[in-house]
């Protein structure tokens, strides 16, 4: 006769074993802890088979994958059976790795863990993102100045004067204008995002889009 051992705990199937007839008692067999004579039935995967209230019935099995806590996006592997427990949420291995690579694309939102890759919200972080990766990118002093003078005839000189003449009736202009004649003096390179390539690329009529294209290539 077979008997059909499940796990003290989840209640899950483990193995079926051969139960033995009791040597002392005729027609009595000795049933293992945790046992029972009912044959467990095939279900789906990603289940569980589990002996709940005398019947084996299907239980979600989400064990060894990820669930991310909603409140602080921490993720942990699932390790019990059946439904996300409050505050959590079952996700795919892909989100998790996705996530890890971008985690500003994911947010709650409305108490779901919520790919936002196709809002207009994602869509502003990508250009926040761009902008701030343009703002890193520089140009030698020489090659700055080489390109003003090719494009429009600036001169050194006269990127000095367009420095002297910025205004300076308050603090923070006087502050902005000290900054300019310091990058002008001493910066060896000059990025995209110093304050002193704004107010000569303003100076000296450019748009923002143009110096973009300066610090991108090289030249205008």
């Amino acid at each position: 006769m077979l008997g059909y051992i499940y796990d003290k705990d989840t209640k899950e199937f483990l193995k079926s074993v051969i139960i033995q007839e009791n040597p002392k008692h005729a027609g009595e067999y000795l049933m293992p802890d945790n046992c029972t004579l009912i044959e467990p039935k095939n279900f789906s995967t990603g289940t569980a088979t589990c002996f709940i209230n005398g019947n084996w019935i299907e239980i979600t099995d989400h064990r060894k994958h990820y669930q991310v806590n909603l409140e602080t996006l921490e993720f942990t592997i699932v390790d019990y059976l059946g439904d996300a427990q409050e505050g959590y949420q079952f996700i795919t291995d892909e989100v998790y790795a996705d996530y890890q690579t971008d985690n500003e694309k994911y947010k709650v939102i409305d108490g779901v863990f919520t790919d936002i890759s196709d809002t207009e919200e994602y869509q502003e972080i990508l250009r926040r993102r761009e902008r701030e990766r343009i703002a890193k990118l520089h140009l030698t002093r020489g090659d700055v100045f080489r390109a003003l003078l090719l494009d429009s005839g600036v001169t050194r000189e006269q990127i000095r004067q367009k420095i002297e003449a910025l205004p300076e009736e308050t603090q923070k202009q006087q502050t902005a204008k000290e900054l300019a004649r310091i990058d002008f003096d001493e910066a060896l390179e000059f990025y995209r995002g110093n304050t002193l390539i704004n107010l000569i690329g303003e100076q000296l009529g450019y748009t923002p889009q143009q110096l973009d294209t300066l610090f991108k290539t090289g030249g205008f």
